[in-house]
């Protein structure tokens, strides 16, 4: 089918915000987008999307969110477009500012700007004075990750 599903556990905590992650590689002629993706029956909200560059356009990545999730353990079910090759990934985020829970590089609420096959997206607590990133990125062949 064109569904992906999983199981994921949303800690109780206060200010919660859950993130999902995609990315997905061309499969045949198509490459499928998400059409829809929820946790415990509760739709997530498309933050970023980004497909390729001008030379490759095989790939897509995609960044969803949902503040104030329920807690406790029920799945997350990602609607694809078409049939394709997809990973999907989830977390959980505590401390989260409730009304602007993701801001970009000038420290305003907003979404992050898409690069290449990429997507990065800044989780915003309450102050700026500690924040996370989340990024995906699709890849077609192997990849070393070096720490730096």
């Amino acid at each position: 089918g064109n569904n992906l599903t999983w199981s994921h556990t949303v800690p109780d905590s206060a200010n919660r915000l859950l993130v999902v992650t995609i990315a997905t590689h061309r499969t045949g002629a198509n490459l499928a987008n998400v059409n829809s993706i929820t946790y415990a029956g509760s739709p997530l909200t498309a933050i970023i999307a980004t497909q390729g560059n001008a030379q490759d356009l095989s790939k897509r990545t995609e960044i969803w969110v949902l503040v104030a999730p329920p807690i406790g353990t029920a799945n997350i079910v990602v609607s694809m477009s078409a049939v394709s090759n997809v990973v999907g990934a989830s977390y959980s985020f505590a401390s989260v500012d409730q009304a602007a829970p993701v801001f970009n590089s000038g420290n305003t609420a907003a979404t992050n700007t898409a690069s290449a096959s990429a997507a990065t997206l800044a989780i915003c607590p309450p102050s700026f004075t500690r924040s996370a990133i989340v990024d995906v990125i699709a890849v077609s062949f192997r990849v070393r990750a070096i720490r730096g």
